[in-house]
């Protein structure tokens, strides 16, 4: 008689339903719960873009209105500069 081979825990007999049934049942619950994941990252990278967005949007709002203000201001030594060198040309 001839004697097989078999891996140490086998028994030789095919799987049963039961063990194929909770094996996909496992590999479904780790699908969902990497989905959930998934969209829990997708909801937190949307919302840290917003904040990004607003941060940026307020930096660049400061910067324009600094760089009005000193272009105003360069304006306004450059007509003070004027009246005084009139003034002082009297």
């Amino acid at each position: 008689m001839d004697s097989l081979y078999l891996p140490a825990g086998t028994t030789g007999k095919a799987p049963s339903q039961l063990s194929t049934f909770t094996e996909e049942e496992q590999q479904m619950k780790n699908i969902e719960k990497l989905t959930i994941q998934l969209h829990n990252m997708t909801l937190e990278r949307k919302e840290l873009r917003g904040i990004l967005a607003y941060y940026n949007n307020k930096d660049l709002n400061n910067r324009s209105t600094q760089k009005d203000m000193k272009l105003n201001g360069m304006a306004n030594n450059k007509d003070q500069a004027k009246s005084l060198h009139s003034f002082s040309a009297c």
